[in-house]
Parts: structure tokens; sequence; C-alpha cells
């Protein structure tokens, strides 16, 4: 049940529900919460998804590198391509 039904259209609350539970998956990431993924029974190798948040493609003159930044603290919304 949605506790601000007149808070307006389908896209506010979308927006705040996807960025609660990203951060919800996020803090049991960090604190080692989360079972591996499996396939038949099998455990995966979960270590990407550290880099899964707070990471940018960094261009080089050989390509490009990935950087982590543990001081990020922002959240990018992208929709239909256009950032918010």
């Amino acid at each position: 049940n949605d506790p601000t039904p007149d808070r307006g259209s389908q896209l506010p609350h979308a927006t705040a529900l996807s960025i609660i539970l990203s951060l919800a998956f996020i803090r049991d990431l960090r604190q080692g919460l989360l079972d591996p993924d499996a396939v038949r029974g099998r455990a995966l190798d979960m270590d990407q998804y550290g880099r899964l948040f707070r990471t940018a493609h960094i261009p080089t003159e050989h390509g490009c590198k990935m950087l982590v930044n543990d001081a990020a603290r922002h959240i990018v919304d992208l929709r239909r391509g256009q950032f918010c």
C-alpha cells in the first residue's frame, strides 16, 4: 500500500522505489549479507558486484580503464537516454 497516494504520478513513485531498493542492495553488498548467486546449485563468482556501483570507465590512449570511487555519494537517473 502506498502511504502517500496523493503524491503524484507513477514516475516519482517508481524512481523513489528504485532508489530505495538500490540503496538497500548496496548496503547488503557492502556488509557481505548477499547470498551468492547460483546456477544449478553451483555458486557463481560475485567479485564483479563490487564494481557495480561507484564505477566509471575512463578513456586512455590504450583503451579505457575502470575506476571505483569509494567516496562517491551521488545518484544519476537515466531515463530514455536523458540524465535526470
